[in-house]
């Protein structure tokens, strides 16, 4: 029995290592994925002479091969004949239940089209006539709404670059807008004028408010429907997703995902279906010809296993990270100071986050945003204050980590005790000003753990995302496995 009961936990090893962390998807050269996607099909009987013929359907949302990736196979029941971007399935004299399913493996590489020259706005005229179509309004992208219009000529108001423009506009929707999903969002797609005054949504919202934004400012933009990968506590985790295609003359298309704070470039973790003017155009069309005759269609079905990961993409930012005041009081203020570096000849956008720690408040979002121009190096803040209800017998080593989704991160540290100085948040602004006016210095220190005779309590750095890999069950299974052999 113990044989038994030894065998099934190391069986249960097995799937549990194969599951990937969030990392392993972000920086890998190329991801390998089994899709397969299902649809139930009912004809429905409306009257006493029904009879169906024929019955067709031509699905549009499926993967097919991309600049960023490559269908290695892919297979259909029941065949289908691939059309321009649609797989047409027929069924003479059809059952009244029936079922689709297009199995593929697909390649997702890590690469994107870098931009290395300014383009300067407007750009309507470096326009064709073929883009006038992602300039134009729909019945969801409805940017003639007034609040749409003053947001957007607000947010590209005196500036001449139009890699920064579209990274304003994707930065204020990340932040204005709740991802919630709610009874309004779940069953509808709501439109981006009711994003616009409501300042809520899921993805398909949240993107078409940015893809408005952009063509009431006259920048081409287009929809795109597809999965994304996203880890949870119980494992893996694929879902249906929605993101933007940016236009820029020369370059062409550019992906821009809000929901997930990715600009100009997405992980391999992101499977692309299609593209859309309107977040609302139908995956799937049926056409039968018969009597009396209806049709149901169940909700497509998403299943995705990642089979290989493969490389690590290259860094493409340095992060080093100081901090204003090496030994503050309690109650003290203090200020982080992140130096960020481009170390590519093109631009890069990347969302810089602020790890939270329990015995300090960070003033203002932890989040901010570094636009980077070609090997351009940027200085972000951020005014933090040491709580002033933690215990004043203790000192504190309080650990300072600058990091991205991607894994870049810089470390530094500063010590707070009751008998060292207190700065007030006024103290901390001027450091600000003279750092930027380049009158005030910080040495760059790099952050090394404490040991345990330094202090009598150190504090432990809370980190939201990204999610930390998930070996937790397997600990416990190998302790408990230990436990049976003594």
């Amino acid at each position: 029995m113990k044989q038994l009961m030894i065998l099934t936990a190391l069986l249960l090893l097995i799937p549990l290592a194969q599951a990937y962390n969030q990392q392993d998807i972000l920086n890998a050269q190329k991801v390998t994925t089994h899709l397969e996607l299902s649809q139930d099909i009912e004809l429905v009987k409306k009257g006493p002479g029904y009879t169906v013929d024929l019955l067709t359907a031509e699905l549009y949302n499926f993967p097919q091969d991309d600049t960023t990736q490559r269908i290695l196979k892919r297979q259909t029941e029941p065949k289908s004949e691939k059309k321009d971007d649609m797989l047409k399935f027929r069924w003479p004299s059809p059952n009244p239940k029936l079922n689709i399913k297009v199995t593929s493996t697909v390649e997702t590489r890590n690469e994107f089209n870098p931009l290395k020259e300014k383009i300067t706005y407007p750009i309507r005229d470096q326009l064709d006539r073929g883009y006038d179509n992602f300039l134009k309004p729909t019945q969801f992208i409805d940017f003639l709404d007034p609040a749409i219009k003053t947001k957007a000529k607000e947010l590209a108001t005196e500036e001449d670059d139009l890699y920064i423009i579209v990274s304003r506009i994707a930065n204020w929707v990340n932040k204005q807008v709740k991802y919630d999903l709610n009874t309004k969002t779940e069953k509808a797609t709501q439109t981006a004028s009711w994003v616009m005054q409501n300042k809520q949504g899921v993805c398909d919202e949240i993107t078409g408010l940015f893809i408005a934004l952009l063509r009431a400012a006259d920048i081409p933009a287009r929809f795109v429907s597809g999965i994304s990968y996203t880890p949870t506590i119980e494992g893996e985790k694929w879902g249906s997703h929605g993101w933007a295609e940016v236009f820029y003359p020369e370059r062409g298309w550019v992906p821009y995902d809000i929901t997930f704070g990715q600009y100009g470039r997405i992980d391999p973790g992101h499977i692309k279906f299609k593209e859309t003017l309107d977040p609302r155009d139908k995956p799937i069309r049926f056409e039968w010809y018969g009597r009396d005759a209806g049709l149901e269609a169940k909700d497509i079905k998403i299943k995705a296993d990642i089979q290989e990961t493969e490389g690590r993409a290259d860094a493409v930012i340095s992060i080093l990270t100081r901090i204003a005041k090496k030994e503050t009081g309690i109650g003290s203020y203090n200020l982080v100071t992140a130096e960020i570096t481009n170390l590519k000849d093109h631009y890069i956008t990347k969302e810089m986050i602020l790890a939270n720690v329990e015995e300090m408040e960070i003033h203002g979002s932890k989040k901010k945003l570094a636009v980077l121009k070609p090997n351009e190096k940027q200085k972000l803040y951020w005014r933090v204050k040491v709580k002033e209800e933690i215990d004043p017998e203790y000192t504190y080593d309080v650990p300072i980590e600058v990091y991205t989704q991607w894994g870049d991160v810089g470390t530094t540290k500063f010590r707070a005790k009751k008998d060292y100085p207190v700065y007030s948040l006024d103290d901390i602004v001027k450091i600000q000003d003279a750092i930027e006016a380049g009158e005030y210095v910080i040495q760059a220190k790099k952050y090394t753990p404490p040991k345990e005779t330094e202090t009598k309590k150190t504090t432990q750095t809370i980190k939201k995302e990204p999610p930390k890999e998930k070996t937790g069950i397997i600990q416990k299974i190998i302790k408990w496995l230990k436990q049976i052999f003594r």
